[in-house]
């Protein structure tokens, strides 16, 4: 079922603290950009989200704030793998849409998915990310 919540209003109320949460604001907001009249969908969050990594790297903030989930999201994105792994993860949100993108991607949703057996994020004492990592 969809939702009319305005994504905007989702963002955490601290935010704007660090210099990383300014950053985050700033690759977010315009990706948010006129979607407040819009039904919440997976094809929604998906564009959100692509925009979103879109315009962290575009800015630079992947240099200054290494993060290493929106690295692999990038390479994702690179790789083509994206969409079909927002569409996977968040699925179970949005059932009757995912059935019907399923559907209509399944031989690209079976690649993704041999390609995440072998290609998943790793965390490491190395590559850890918390808030508190930017103060």
């Amino acid at each position: 079922t969809e939702s009319t919540t305005d994504p905007v209003s989702l963002l955490v109320s601290d935010t704007g603290k660090t210099t990383f949460d300014a950053a985050y604001l700033a690759a977010l907001e315009p990706a948010l950009t006129n979607r407040t009249s819009e039904a919440f969908s997976l094809y929604i969050l998906n564009d959100i989200r692509k925009k979103f990594i879109e315009n962290w790297q575009e800015s630079g903030s992947d240099s200054k704030f290494p993060n290493a989930l929106f690295t692999f999201q990038k390479r994702m994105l690179d790789e083509g793998y994206f969409e079909l792994y927002n569409y996977y993860m968040f699925s179970e949100g949005a059932d009757d849409e995912y059935s019907d993108y399923y559907n209509k991607h399944t031989t690209n949703i079976k690649s993704f998915k041999k390609w995440w057996r072998k290609n998943y994020l790793t965390m490491t004492n190395k590559n850890s990310l918390y808030r508190t990592l930017y103060r």
